[in-house]
């Protein structure tokens, strides 16, 4: 028997996941915009650049709401800090694996029905092996079903899942290409070829397989085709205990008496039944510096304080942000300093060995130092919905840590449960699953009286509790404050309006430091039901279980199914088993079903915006003939029978299956065709039309991969059923911008895309036309435009992945009237500039010679991918260019002189290029060398001075006439002075203490 399709009654793995793991990844679960209700609250902190390169360190909250269980992360609960990116996973079935002999995922394909060429006994004997490999859940067994990754890194979100060759295939089509290593790791390669590695990876070890699963990849390095070089670096941390504390039940059993109206859950379930699980756990990471290739870095400092929230372990939390340039000095440094939440003294755990579940930690305030001196800026404050309550019963203090008092979602809903199983009321029939009943052949004789569970819990929603602990407050250094409103989502079903999980923003309040206030409220209307339908539409919670006990039953055969349902060997023989789960479960992929497709904004004193976006469900999508996509047995489900010596031949049944049928598949994400936005109209106050932009899509499934779970009930029995994961594209084929005026007039221009290629996003043709009907029409041309034998660096470009423009020209009245062509090379570096200078009415484009315009411009780089040259057609001007701070700014322009020349001249004269240096004091000393040195040439000099990561100190112009800018503690621009010394620009930041 598949080893935990048995242990958790054919549903996934319960997973567990870092506090930072899973505060980061809920970004790539649901996007924050207008759509989700969810407001864009970040902090910026600091910032790291490299070449071509750079990485933002900010903090971020995610407005969604707490949930019951969990944790805090390092820097405070709802908070995650972003420094660089990582990828997390959804287990469907065992860990996705790549074969090392192969370089093929194991995966197992589950053929549900002999072909007509063969009998059943030939079809069971060829995929036997098969069912019993995809039931065997454990690393190393071949995966019937791909895994749902989400990442978060550097600005991009998204989910992807691994094709058999362990290529990434986004649910929204991207153009980054994702690839799983045989070694277990990610790349990433995005569309201008900078390559994201990652390779540093969490653990999470599952008692139920007796191994360890990867369970999040953090970023590793960034590398950029022109020579951008960051890495990071990770310190084991971030978790709150060596072991995993969880439930010890997510599921109650219990026999009932059909003949009752009323059934009460046993005592043994009617308590918080925590247990700390030695045989799970996680070993986490936290990054503990960010290096760029010039020897600037960033370092994330723990505190060495115990956290109250963490058992067994001190906990990390992170204190400090400190930034430093290639000389080694401060540019950037922060300070966090933190709380904790604690339950009001009714919903505290009163058990002493759970303490730490009171406690959640609470980011208080961010406070930016001075990079010298002493002097200290105000800090960011924050507070939180609960502040000031009562410490006896506030209905906004989220209960301990694993409470029962949560909704549906997770979320808290005021009540004083004493377990999670939920109450059923006596109208309500318990559910019975599909495949029980067709396999049990007792469910047509049985009757039960009454629905009724007394002693349960409720699982309502409460709309004011879910927003316990919520972000409420941000007061900033300036004085000026934000405010935040949430209520709960909601929508129409059937039963009418009806709250489901989480929080949605309802008003945003800005109040600045003179008192002047801008207010936004945000309405939505009602929605059809989305992708959790089961939490009401089927009923779930209680799944009813009955069984003949007579002589016509076949009561082993009955243990088995019972069993594989994860019904406890002790309930086996009785005739009525009810099962109630306690999900949902503190997972991913549960929250992106709350998308709205309008959306309104009022800004007091300006009117309004209406938002509107594509929705759709996730279903079985509609496959055309033409897409090339084939999906059988959509959510097929069979049972197969093996004959083993007796008198019942080997059968085949097979039933339609859902999401809520067992074992429990997986809806279609059909993500790509969400989100986008498609009209944006503002109003007045007086409800005047100003302005509106219409957006219309191109919508392509472009790939499916079937999915399967197996569970092998015994040696002769087995159960399995088949979903897909879903990829594809929506690309904006046609938008319109209009402007009304006062008295009824409008100016409307149209954009027409149109998309060549199928291997990216970028659009190869843009028609714009004015209100007057004159047209433009722009087309742009790429590496993958070309033939294989047109340039070198071309096909480099194409291997490297860089998609940038080579060909760019427009037409006005079927004229070319403008037009560029890049030559690069290898690094993605343009080399040679062409323009049109032609009155012919167009230079046909030519796949196999790409540079057809004329030459104007040319450009060199040395060994570092450095521009050290340019040279321009008109005049002949020539340019050369000195770089330094370790390759990383330039600090002299030469005109007049090529490189070579340039160089020849410093080298005769002893004088060094400056590139490795990186103290300023030599970098100085090296400018006024090659001033020297260069004086009596004829040439203009210009140089530069900078404080690394931060601006440019200083200008010295051909004349030697300087231009100084100076920075203050905080490395803000403070002044700029002349030549002459004198002042002739000056920064003042006023800040509210």
């Amino acid at each position: 028997m598949g080893t935990l399709a048995h242990a958790e009654g054919g549903q996934e793995l319960q997973q567990f996941y870092t506090p930072n793991t899973y505060a980061f990844a809920r970004y790539g679960d649901l996007p924050v915009d207008y759509s989700t209700g969810l407001p864009q609250i970040n902090l910026p902190l600091t910032s790291i650049s490299d070449r071509d390169i750079k990485v933002d360190v900010s903090l971020s909250y995610y407005a969604s709401g707490i949930k019951v269980d969990q944790e805090a992360s390092w820097v405070g609960l709802g908070w995650s800090l972003n420094a660089g990116g990582m990828i997390t996973c959804q287990l469907r079935g065992a860990p996705d694996e790549m074969d090392a002999k192969t370089g093929k995922m194991r995966r197992v394909n589950l053929r549900f029905k002999n072909d007509h060429v063969e009998t059943i006994d030939q079809y069971i004997k060829a995929e036997r092996s098969n069912w019993v490999s995809a039931a065997d859940l454990r690393p190393n067994s071949f995966d019937p079903a791909p895994d749902i990754f989400f990442f978060n890194f550097c600005g991009r979100t998204g989910k992807f899942y691994l094709d058999e060759n362990g290529k990434g295939r986004m649910i929204n089509q991207d153009d980054c290409i994702i690839e799983f290593q045989p070694d277990g790791t990610f790349k990433i390669t995005d569309e201008k070829g900078v390559v994201y590695l990652f390779k540093d990876k969490e653990y999470a070890y599952y008692g139920a397989i007796r191994d360890n699963c990867t369970s999040g990849w953090y970023l590793s390095s960034i590398t950029s085709p022109a020579g951008g070089s960051i890495t990071f670096t990770y310190v084991s941390g971030g978790t709150l205990g060596m072991s995993v504390i969880h439930r010890i039940d997510d599921s109650c059993y219990m026999t009932l008496n059909k003949d009752l109206n009323t059934h009460e859950i046993p005592p043994s379930y009617l308590r918080p039944a925590i247990v700390d699980n030695s045989n799970e756990g996680i070993t986490g990471l936290v990054v503990s510096r960010i290096t760029a290739s010039s020897g600037a870095h960033i370092d994330f400092a723990c505190s060495n304080e115990n956290r109250k929230d963490a058992h067994s372990i001190r906990g990390s939390m992170l204190e400090s942000v400190t930034s430093y340039n290639s000389a080694n000095d401060i540019y950037k440094k922060y300070k966090l300093f933190y709380g904790y939440f604690e339950p009001d003294e009714r919903h505290k755990i009163a058990a002493s060995y759970y303490q730490y579940l009171n406690y959640r930690l609470r980011l208080e305030k961010v406070q930016e130092l001075p990079s010298t001196g002493t002097s200290v800026l105000p800090p960011y404050r924050f507070s939180y919905y609960g502040d000031g309550g009562s410490k006896t019963d506030n209905i906004y203090a989220l209960p301990y840590r694993l409470s029962p008092c949560q909704d549906h979602w997770g979320y808290y809903n005021y009540t004083d449960n004493k377990t999670i199983f939920a109450n059923n009321a006596a109208n309500e029939p318990f559910y019975i699953d599909p495949w029980f009943r067709e396999l049990s052949n007792s469910y047509e004789l049985a009757g039960i009286k009454g629905y009724k569970i007394s002693n349960g819990a409720n699982r309502e929603m409460d709309t004011e509790a879910v927003k316990a602990c919520t972000l409420k407050r941000i007061m900033y250094p300036t004085g000026g404050y934000t405010d935040f409103d949430f209520e709960t989502h909601d929508t129409n079903y059937t039963l009418g309006k009806i709250g489901i999980g989480g929080l949605r923003v309802k008003k945003i309040t800005d109040n600045d430091e003179n008192g002047n206030q801008k207010i936004r409220n945000y309405e939505y209307p009602y929605y059809s039901w989305g992708d959790s339908k089961y939490h009401l539409a089927e009923n779930l919670y209680h799944v009813w279980y009955h069984q003949m006990l007579d002589s016509s039953t076949n009561l082993g055969r009955c243990r088995d199914y019972l069993a594989g349902y994860g019904v406890p060997t002790d309930l086996i023989d009785s005739p009525d088993i009810l099962q109630i789960t306690s999900f949902p479960a503190l997972t991913l992929g549960v929250e992106g079903d709350f998308m709205y497709p309008n959306v309104t904004e009022y800004i007091s004193g300006q009117g309004r915006t209406e938002y509107t976006y594509t929705y759709e469900t996730n279903h079985e999508p509609y496959i055309r003939p033409g897409d090339g996509v084939s999906a059988p047995d959509w959510f097929r489900s069979s049972y197969i029978y093996i004959n083993s010596g007796g008198v019942i031949p080997s059968t085949i049944l097979g039933l339609t299956a859902t999401s809520y049928t067992f074992p429990f598949m997986t809806d279609a994400d059909l993500g790509w065709m969400r989100g986008q936005l498609t009209k944006r109209e503002v109003y007045t106050e007086s409800n005047q039309l100003t302005e509106a932009d219409y957006m219309t899509y191109g919508e392509c499934l472009l790939g499916v991969e079937a999915g399967g779970k197996a569970v092998q009930f015994n040696d002769y029995e087995f159960l399995f059923a088949r979903d897909y994961l879903t990829t594809g594209r929506s690309r904006l084929t046609k938008e319109t911008h209009e402007v009304y005026g006062d008295k009824g007039g409008v100016l409307r221009t149209t954009k027409e895309y149109t998309y060549a290629s199928d291997y990216h996003k970028l659009v190869s043709g843009v028609k714009e036309t004015a209100s007057d009907g004159s047209e433009i029409v722009t087309k742009y041309y790429y590496p993958h435009d070309y033939s294989s034998t047109a340039n070198a660096a071309l096909q480099t470009m194409k291997d490297k992945h860089i998609l940038l423009p080579v060909d760019v020209r427009s037409y006005k009245g079927g004229r070319l009237v403008s037009g560029e062509q890049t030559k690069y090379n290898a690094y993605g570096q343009p080399e040679i500039a062409y323009r049109t200078e032609t009155t012919a009415k167009d230079i046909d484009f030519n796949k196999d010679t790409p540079f057809t315009f004329t030459a104007y411009l040319w450009r060199t780089y040395d060994a570092n991918r450095l521009l050290v040259s340019e040279k321009t057609r008109e005049n002949g001007l020539k340019y050369t260019y000195l770089w330094s701070y370790g390759n990383q700014y330039p600090v002299a322009r030469i005109e007049g002189a090529e490189y070579s020349e340039v160089t020849g001249w410093l080298s005769s004269a002893s004088v060094g290029l400056p590139n490795t240096l990186t103290r300023p004091s030599d970098i100085e000393s090296r400018l006024t060398s090659i001033r020297n040195a260069l004086a009596s040439k004829d040439v203009l000099v210009t140089t530069y001075t900078y404080l690394p990561q931060v601006g440019m100190t200083g200008m010295t112009d051909a004349n030697g006439k300087t231009t100084g800018y100076a920075y203050d503690n905080y490395r803000r621009l403070s002044l700029v002075k002349n030549h002459e010394s004198k002042a002739v620009m000056q920064y003042k930041y006023n800040l509210y203490d």
